[in-house]
């Protein structure tokens, strides 16, 4: 197996969003810009009801609620952030190693198992000379035991590997 020539550009190199990318991307978006929206409406109602006469029955709205939902929102859009800046990082500044795949085990995951995942560990070599392991889950067939895969990783925190293609970036092809 031969690492592709896409990876063998100098660094850094130039990415692009996948399809699934510019979903994510997208979703956060949605995600920041709602959980914004959901928390100052929910502070506005909650202040009407605190202006209302005690006569009328006003719609209750804890106050807490507002920032509960900003945070939440943020917590989630800030995740799918990280994830997005860890692999477009790695495509762009990570080193290609071929990797050997050590060992494959399914699990079941889901309500009751009613999703199978494969976990897969691989090992892969530094430029130095040092093995280091990693794994992923995939939900189709795992790879055979000794076969190999291309694995990015940080050069400056190897334990940081991924199996390429990465699913949210890829590299821009030139011309």
């Amino acid at each position: 197996m031969t690492i592709p020539t896409e990876l063998l550009r100098s660094i850094p190199r130039e990415t692009r969003f996948t399809a699934a990318g510019k979903a994510v991307a997208g979703v956060t978006a949605v995600i920041l810009f709602g959980s914004a929206l959901a928390s100052a409406s929910l502070f506005a109602i909650a202040l009407r009801a605190s202006d209302q006469p005690a006569a009328i029955e006003p719609n209750k709205v804890p106050l807490v609620l507002a920032p509960l939902a900003l945070m939440t929102g943020v917590a989630a859009g800030l995740g799918l952030l990280f994830v997005i800046r860890r692999q477009r990082r790695l495509l762009s500044e990570g080193r290609a190693a071929i990797a050997r795949v050590t060992t494959s085990t399914t699990r079941q995951r889901g309500t009751h198992g009613s999703h199978t995942v494969n976990r897969v560990m691989y090992e892969f070599e530094l430029r130095g000379g040092s093995v280091r392991t990693g794994r992923f889950d995939t939900g189709t067939t795992a790879p055979l035991i000794g076969s190999e895969l291309i694995v990015l990783y940080d050069p400056d925190r190897p334990e940081r590997s991924s199996k390429y293609p990465l699913a949210l970036v890829r590299c821009v092809r030139p011309g």
